[in-house]
Parts: structure tokens; C-alpha cells; sequence
């Protein structure tokens, strides 16, 4: 059958869908994928079932109707700028009119780019990064002299303390920065959040995009994503956002990622593999492949693991440098069972491949 695909949607299936990995094309189609344990993805299980008691979520029909606000029902927008403003240390006031709501945080960086890019513009991302940016960069890029400044902060403001790192500094917010005595552009700054991360609510497509100095940016931002954002959602963000334990769900997840860090890099240790610390985020970066020399040994080694039921997210994947090719992210804030069998089953195949020099 002829292609009836327009330019466009064809160059995303050619182009785009070959490089989403197999465990997210064929997950819940996978017959025996519960014994299938997943180190690649950014998730922070922690606190998975905690936040299901604490929404208090009032679902009367008066919530269920068109949308109360332009840009964002008006009580979580008020609720993001709480939290923000407590949390977030910002040099100035974070107000609910600065604030854009979107489906997810992808959806804001959709959302920003489309509206600050032109064809055939660039976009500048530091590595290594999320290979979701591919997406959303490949149309929609700015490389005028006068840049744009986009902060992704969905890990923020949770931190833990970290053995490895510990006089480290605490979370920062590029919305701590003080434009007029660095000399930048205010309208020309913006930071992305979502609750994904840091409230183990990656199935919630909510997310929000901070701009306090461009309104015709913010206007074009809520316009973009006006009938596309969940009610339900928004919701369940604000009931959890206003919960009176709100700082005890992140102290909670603070002390189990310290706790999970400390079990992955006593176990990384132990094999005598590198790794880089950290004291924020649910993943490091380690080097599991030793003596890899290509790219085709990092693949030699993924394949290796998947034959005994794990899946890890190697430097490639994630952009990084040539030099770096043993670098694997190794997210620890899955179920502590979990964490305990993946690391049971990873250590006989890794020290065998190390014993053969891959």
C-alpha cells in the first residue's frame, strides 16, 4: 500500500521510531516481562504507593466540566507557585501568572520550542541528556546570539545525602539566578518541572513551564497546550501539592534514594567498577563495561544482560562522549527486592565478560 503519510509523520516513523528501545515498544505485550527488571528508566519507586493516599482529590462534577482556566486550573497553578517559591529559593516571587501547564514535561519542551525556534534553527543541550530531547529538538531549535536559557528541573528539589559527596552543595534553581546583576535577558530564561520524578508519578502527564519576564511567550505556551491537559491530572497535582505531608513524602524519598544509592554502590564497589556520584536523581552513571573499546562492546555486553532478564541504559543511548563508552545509567530507586535481584543476576555475567577483556 502506498505511503499516505504526510512528510512529516513519515520522517517520525522512519526516522524516529527505530531508536525507542524494545522494552517500551513491547512492554505489557511481553509474556513472561515480569521477570524482566528495568535499571534503564528514570523512575523513582521510593514512594510509589504513598501518593495515592494523599491526594484527597474531590472529584465533584463542578471539576469536570470545560476547563476553569486559560492557562491552567487556577488552584494548581497556585499550588505549583507554592511550592516553587518554598522550595525552589527563587530570586524573585514566582507568581501563578508566570506559570504555563502542559502534558508532561516533554510536552513543555515541545511547547517551548515550537514557540521560540524556526526551521532549521539548532538547539544547544549539554551531555549527556535524555534521548527524548531527539524528539522534540528535531524541528524546533534557536541559535540566535541572544539564547534562550531552558532549565529541565523534574529531578528538583529532591536531594539526598550522598556518602560520597559530603560537603556537596544543595539543589539550585536556574530560577535562583539574579538576571539584572549577571546581565542576561530575564525573558529569555525559563524552567521546566513536573511532579513525575520526584512523586513517583511518571504515568501523570502534567507538567509546567515557569517564565516570570516574556508574556507573549506564556500566552503562546498556555495556547499550545490549552485542550490538552488533563483535568483529572491537574487534580491529583493539586491534592498532592497541597497535602499537609507534603515535606514528609520528600524527606521520605530523600532517605530511600541515600538508602538504595548505598546498596548499588557497595555492590560497584565490591566488583571494583568505577562510578560517578552523585546526590540527586534516581540513577548514576558506572563504568560495567571496563575494557570496552567500541560501541560494539557496550552492545555485546546489553545483550548480554538482557539474556538474564536485565535491562541497562548505556553512554550511547544517552549521548554521551567517544571516551566514555563504558559508562552504563543504573537507575537504584526500584522496589529493594527488585534491586537485590538485578544485581544477583548482573554480577555473574559482568565479571565473566570481564574475565574474557570486554
Amino acid at each position: 500500500m502506498a505511503n499516505q503519510l504526510s512528510y512529516r509523520g513519515n520522517a517520525n516513523v522512519s526516522k524516529i521510531m527505530p531508536k525507542i528501545p524494545q522494552r517500551i515498544l513491547s512492554a505489557g505485550w511481553v509474556l513472561d516481562s515480569d521477570s524482566a527488571i528495568d535499571l534503564s528508566m528514570a523512575e523513582n519507586c521510593t514512594i510509589f504507593k504513598i501518593p495515592s493516599t494523599e491526594v484527597g482529590t474531590d472529584h465533584a462534577l463542578k471539576h469536570l466540566d470545560f476547563p476553569k482556566g486559560f492557562w491552567g486550573d487556577p488552584e494548581l497553578l497556585r499550588s505549583l507557585a507554592g511550592v516553587f517559591n518554598k522550595s525552589f529559593n527563587p530570586w524573585k516571587p514566582v507568581l501563578a501568572a508566570y506559570i504555563a501547564v502542559a502534558p508532561g514535561a516533554g510536552g513543555c519542551i515541545d511547547a517551548l520550542l515550537f514557540n521560540i525556534c524556526d526551521a532549521h534553527d539548532g538547539v544547544l543541550v549539554s551531555g549527556p541528556y535524555w534521548n527524548g530531547y531527539n524528539t522534540f529538538t528535531r524541528f524546533r531549535a534557536d541559535v540566535e546570539n541572544k539564547l534562550h536559557l531552558i532549565s529541565d528541573e523534574v529531578f528538583g528539589p529532591l536531594t539526598f545525602e550522598s556518602p560520597d559527596l559530603l560537603n556537596e552543595q544543595r539543589f539550585a534553581s536556574v530560577l535562583e539566578l539574579d538576571c539584572e546583576t549577571l546581565c542576561c535577558d530575564p525573558s529569555r530564561v525559563h524552567m521546566i518541572w513536573s511532579p513525575s520524578k520526584v512523586f513517583a508519578l511518571s504515568g501523570v502527564r502534567l507538567g509546567c513551564t515557569v517564565t516570570q519576564a516574556n508574556q507573549e511567550l506564556h500566552n503562546d505556551l498556555s495556547l499550545a497546550s490549552f485542550t490538552t491537559v488533563s483535568i483529572l491530572y491537574s487534580l491529583l497535582t493539586t491534592g498532592l501539592l497541597k497535602s499537609p505531608r507534603l515535606d514528609d513524602l520528600l524527606a521520605v524519598s530523600s532517605q530511600r534514594h541515600r538508602q538504595f544509592y548505598i546498596v548499588l554502590t557497595t555492590w560497584l564497589k565490591k566488583l571494583g567498577l568505577p562510578y560517578l556520584p552523585c546526590n540527586a536523581a534516581p540513577f548514576l552513571m558506572a563504568k560495567i563495561v571496563p575494557n570496552a573499546s567500541s560501541w560494539e562492546d557496550e552492545a555485546t555486553v546489553v545483550h548480554a544482560l538482557k539474556e538474564v532478564d536485565n535491562w541497562v541504559s548505556f553512554g550511547r543511548s544517552q549521548h554521551m562522549p567517544e571516551y566514555a563508552k563504558r559508562l552504563a545509567r543504573l537507575t537504584f530507586t526500584i522496589e529493594r527486592a527488585k534491586l537485590d535481584t538485578a544485581l544477583a543476576r548482573i554480577e555473574p555475567t559482568l565479571l565473566r565478560m570481564m574475565k574474557v577483556g570486554v
